[in-house]
């Protein structure tokens, strides 16, 4: 008997301290809180904006001198000199735009939805804001005029942004995401945080031009941060073309460079990088390619191989030597 009674107090001290236990956290729940309050902390971005420009009419498309060793010709409405919006911030920005012209009191000068017929003898003008990558410039040589000026003298407006022309009228006209900016480093501009920006268009030749004849454009610039990447060009399969039927033999799949990486880029495994991409991923198999531009890809003959029908993602990731990325994608189809 009494092994037994011990064994009964024994287990009346274990229930006590299991008692005891669970009660401390409760005591500490209650008295030991945390108090958070939620303020908006606005943060700062390092954008440069110049606050004014100036634009030419140019009815005959007369070359128009920028500096000793650069000029325009072959554009009706010419801007004067260099544009440029510069990130030093610590992210990338994507960079959109509210659009508004105006025409001053005495001026004869009409914004046109389209450009003017040759026969037109209003003052008519098609005036387009246009922005374009000024990958050449860096804190290093935004003083110096041949890269600066040289680049803008050699814009084409084939490569204008946005794709679908922003044409400038008296009617406030937004434009989102027209191009993204590289983020800065150390409060540094580097290759890619740069943008040139414009107005282009065409007037009404024949039209009776004088210097009273005048118009101005606002721009509201507003910044969002984003992810900055560039277009690596297109990948296809080198036998067809058609990425759609994988099966269980590799099919190879070429990555042809786009205009804004160099066709002559020198591809070498560590500045590219390729991978399968989504849900079904598991369900292909990647393999290197004969050269670092190219990959094999496959759907396993065992184990959890993807079914007919189902699709992946084949990336392809290009780093440059100044640490720009370059992105291409195709989607691949099991057969």
């Amino acid at each position: 008997m009494k092994p037994m009674n011990l064994k009964r107090i024994a287990s009346t001290v274990l229930a006590g301290a299991l008692t005891l236990s669970m009660a401390v956290p409760a005591l500490a729940a209650e008295k030991n809180t945390t108090n958070i309050n939620g303020t908006y902390t606005p943060i700062n971005l390092a954008v440069t904006v110049p606050s004014t420009g100036k634009a030419v009419i140019n009815p005959y498309g007369l070359p128009y001198t920028l500096d000793e060793n650069n000029s325009i010709s072959g554009q009706q409405i010419t801007t004067g000199a260099p544009l440029t919006v510069q990130n030093r911030s610590s992210v990338a920005l994507s960079v959109s735009a509210k659009i508004t012209g105006e025409v001053p009191t005495g001026s004869g000068f009409e914004f046109a939805t389209a450009a003017p017929a040759d026969t037109v003898t209003d003052k008519e003008g098609y005036v387009l804001f246009q922005m374009f990558p000024a990958t050449a410039l860096t804190e290093a040589n935004l003083e110096d005029a041949s890269v600066l000026i040289g680049g803008f003298a050699k814009l084409d407006d084939a490569d204008a942004l946005p794709a679908t022309p922003a044409v400038v009228s008296t009617t406030a006209a937004d434009f989102a995401d027209i191009i993204t900016l590289r983020e800065g480093k150390d409060g540094e501009l580097q290759k890619g945080g740069a943008a040139y920006f414009r107005l282009s268009g065409n007037v009404a030749k024949k039209a009776e031009w004088t210097t009273a004849d005048t118009f101005s454009v606002k721009v509201a610039f507003s910044f969002e941060p984003a992810e900055f990447v560039k277009n690596a060009g297109t990948l296809a399969a080198t036998a067809s073309g058609d990425a759609s039927q994988i099966g269980n033999v590799a099919t190879t799949i070429k990555l042809t460079p786009d205009k804004d990486l160099p066709a002559d880029f020198a591809f070498t495994t560590a500045n590219t990088k390729w991978e399968l991409v989504g849900e079904k991923a598991a369900g292909f198999t990647l393999e290197a390619g004969t050269n670092p531009n190219e990959a094999k890809v496959k759907v396993p003959a065992t184990g959890s191989a993807a079914a007919s029908g189902e699709k992946v993602t084949l990336k392809v990731t290009v780093t440059d030597a100044d640490g720009i990325p370059y992105v291409a994608e195709i989607e691949c189809t099991a057969a």
